[in-house]
């Protein structure tokens, strides 16, 4: 118990080892077998590989028609009691001979290998067929320890007993794949701020979901196996439904780009409940007028051909249909979108920005050969900005009609607003046909996160790429309506469109502190979502009111026809077979795109301007001297807002709460005596009826002191008469002498 080359040192515990020496014998069932978690080891890659052993176990999983190979579990009684060592391992078998099935007992002599991550067994040798046992599932429970957990799990039969969640369907047409979850995952940024938070939110996200395979290495499949019998159009699989009970399968790992590392071959079926139904039609809103956003993925009536001939200068690539018949599809299924939705007006994003606008025009058309001629009109921007796509306006020109001309934030009105990355603004007010009241819509499309922007990286804070450019043109567009870019005249500004930011992000905290509502979360609360990606659910698509446009909200909502929907509902028929392209398309509005559409009500008010009143002079604290037995005239002076005497009204003048009477001038003049005084001005209509609207101010008046006066007398002078005269008293007058006061 030395330590080698330690001068003598014991160790200083005590451990114990297992060891695999020399090359085992094949032998007969039963004889002594190297345990299969000796082969897989307490890592990721086999400590055996490229050795030969001979392993004994039940077939747990028999994949030989689909992944040439089957599922191999270590029985019951052989565990090792470690729980980082798996019991399972892949046995590739290519020939499928012999054929083994589920609960076959069998013993094998092979070469340990890895094989994109996956431990396995290749190159038999021998094999013997020792009868059936059964393996008890072991028991997983989500959220895992650490998300790499499941290498513990890799080749065994495992069951999650939870009921689980939908949280991720994107990979279902493709791979077979879908995530669950206990329940729907956030996007961390979406309710938690980015940085820290965002963080460990999302690496609570890794470890709290299971991806369910159809153990079939071929993509796009026909079936689509999820949900059983098979995918359909009317046989759905929505983010959000559940499955009861959890499920059982063996666990594999494959490391792929495209797809989930671990995964789970279920060995019994997967019961899908349909909890999260589709709606027909979007939660009412209410309000005299509706306003809609909708992210519409890219609308080209010019078919992608792969030719250069989009955008403003027709020199780039077009997106959107690559067929006519595949435009018809996209095109049915957006008109039936909006239609439904009947919003008076509504803000589109990737709408095709070409000089003819045949795009727009065509939408429209098609809208109004399905609702009505005249029904919908369009805001005639032309071109904006030089993208392949811009943003657009439609509306209902029976109840709304745009007033004034449309403005457009771009780099030119604010050099922070990055038009070659951020798809310009457009600002438009509109009037409500039945009142005349205002509302501003500012429909935005910024920059995704998708791609890198010069020296604007992902900080890796849960915001994405170029999340300080998405900053300056939130700051941009709040500081230009804040000039009323279209002279509305009222401060009733709804912000629309996909910000490519969610809720707790940089972008919405600066419109928020700009004195915005984010209405979404005030309507629906940290549930709501609009968008998925990667399996996680938040908004990226926006309704934001001022302060003077929130009291007239009266709702707002996410209609959830594309979100939760699977991607092979759209209009796309590539990678479909000819029967999928029938049974996987619908002409209702599920899968249209790839947002939710979000929709605000509101109940337009003539906007109530409050009168106020201000007492000008005298200031509120002044202080006034008078002499005894006097009193001071004091002018009295007021301003008003929303409030022009005499057409109005006039103030009624009050004096420590005794009235004075009315006052038809901005200014009139008071008489106060010595003491302390309320003097209060009072708005008051034409007929004398008080508004309520009172400014007081105190004042004090106080007498100056008497000066007192003393008196000076000089002594009686008396002059003696002359020899021989009669004596005769003589006064010499003396004037008192004013002596000030020392």
């Amino acid at each position: 118990d030395q330590v080698t080359n330690g001068g003598g040192q014991n160790m200083a515990g005590d451990y114990s080892f297992s060891f695999l020496v020399g090359t085992m014998t094949f032998g007969v069932c039963g004889d002594p077998a190297t345990p299969i978690h000796f082969v897989q080891g307490d890592g990721l890659i086999s400590p055996l590989t490229g050795s030969s052993v001979v392993v004994e176990g039940v077939v747990v999983g028999d994949y030989q028609t689909t992944l040439d190979g089957y599922y191999l579990q270590e029985e019951n009684a052989d565990f090792d009691g470690d729980n980082m060592t798996s019991e399972g391992i892949f046995v590739y078998d290519p020939d499928g001979t012999p054929d083994v099935n589920a609960g076959d007992v069998v013993r094998l002599q092979a070469t340990v290998s890895e094989y994109n991550g996956l431990t396995e067994l290749g190159t038999i040798a021998n094999f013997s067929a020792c009868g059936t046992d059964t393996v008890t599932p072991t028991v997983v429970t989500l959220p895992l320890a650490e998300a790499d957990d499941w290498e513990f799990y890799e080749g065994m039969l495992i069951a999650i007993e939870d009921d689980l969640t939908v949280t991720n369907n994107y990979y279902l047409g493709r791979f077979g794949q879908v995530r669950l979850s206990l329940e729907r995952l956030a996007q961390p940024t979406n309710v938690v701020l980015p940085g820290a938070p965002a963080i460990a939110l999302q690496e609570l996200n890794n470890r709290s979901y299971v991806t369910i395979d159809d153990a079939d290495p071929a993509q796009n499949v026909d079936p689509i196996v999820y949900p059983g019998p098979q995918l359909t159009f009317t046989n759905t699989l929505r983010g959000g439904d559940m499955v009861p009970n959890g499920i059982v399968g063996v666990v594999d790992h494959y490391n792929n780009d495209s797809s989930d590392d671990y995964r789970v071959f279920p060995t019994e079926p997967v019961t899908f409940e349909p909890t999260n139904a589709r709606s027909e039609t979007p939660v009412d809103v209410g309000g005299s007028i509706m306003v809609a956003s909708f992210n519409v993925l890219n609308y080209f009536s010019t078919i992608d051909t792969g030719a250069a001939i989009c955008g403003p200068s027709q020199n780039m690539e077009c997106r959107g249909a690559d067929s006519a018949e595949e435009f018809e599809r996209q095109r049915t299924k957006i008109i039936n979108a909006i239609v439904t939705m009947n919003a008076d007006i509504i803000g589109l994003m990737e709408m095709e920005n070409h000089v003819t606008d045949a795009a727009l025009q065509d939408l429209v058309q098609g809208l109004n050969d399905v609702a009505g001629a005249g029904t919908y009109a369009y805001v005639n921007s032309g071109v904006i900005g030089t993208d392949a796509i811009k943003v657009a306006l439609i509306y209902q020109p029976a109840n709304v009609t745009p007033s004034g001309d449309y403005a457009i934030l771009d780099s030119s009105v604010d050099p922070g607003f990055i038009d070659t990355l951020n798809r310009p603004v457009l600002i438009q007010t509109f009037a409500e046909n039945a009142t005349g009241e205002l509302v501003t819509v500012a429909v935005n499309h910024l920059k995704s996160k998708g791609s890198a922007c010069s020296g604007d990286p992902d900080l890796g804070d849960g915001q994405g790429n170029c999340n300080l450019t998405r900053v300056a043109a939130a700051q941009a567009l709040v500081t230009y309506l804040a000039t009323d870019p279209t002279n509305s005249g009222v401060d009733r500004y709804l912000i629309i469109g996909d910000l490519n930011s969610y809720a707790m992000e940089d972008p919405i905290q600066t419109i928020e502190a700009a004195g915005y509502t984010n209405l979404i979360s005030l309507f629906q609360g940290a549930d709501a979502y609009g968008y998925s990606f990667d399996g996680q659910w938040g908004y990226l698509d926006h309704a934001l009111a001022s302060a003077d446009l929130l009291p007239l909200v009266t709702a707002v909502t996410d209609w959830h026809i594309n979100s939760d929907e699977p991607v092979s509902l759209d209009y796309n028929v590539e990678y479909k077979t000819a029967n999928q392209q029938i049974i996987l398309y619908g002409e209702e509005p599920y899968r249209a795109s790839d947002h939710d559409p979000v929709i605000i009500g509101l109940e337009l008010q003539p906007v109530v301007v409050t009168p106020t009143v201000e007492i000008v002079t005298p200031m509120d604290g002044d202080v006034f001297t008078i002499t005894s037995g006097t009193a001071v005239s004091i002018p009295v002076t007021i301003t008003t807002t929303n409030f022009v005497i005499p057409d109005d009204g006039h103030w009624h003048l009050w004096i420590d709460g005794s009235h004075v009477g009315p006052v038809m001038d901005y200014m009139t003049t008071v008489e106060l005596s010595e003491g302390t005084h309320v003097i209060s001005a009072e708005l008051r209509t034409p007929d004398h009826v008080s508004l309520g609207i009172v400014d007081t101010v105190t004042v004090t008046v106080t007498t100056e002191p008497t000066t007192p006066e003393y008196m000076l007398y000089l002594p009686l002078i008396v002059k003696p008469a002359e020899t021989g005269a009669t004596a005769v008293p003589q006064f010499e007058s003396r004037t008192p002498l004013q002596k000030p006061v020392l």
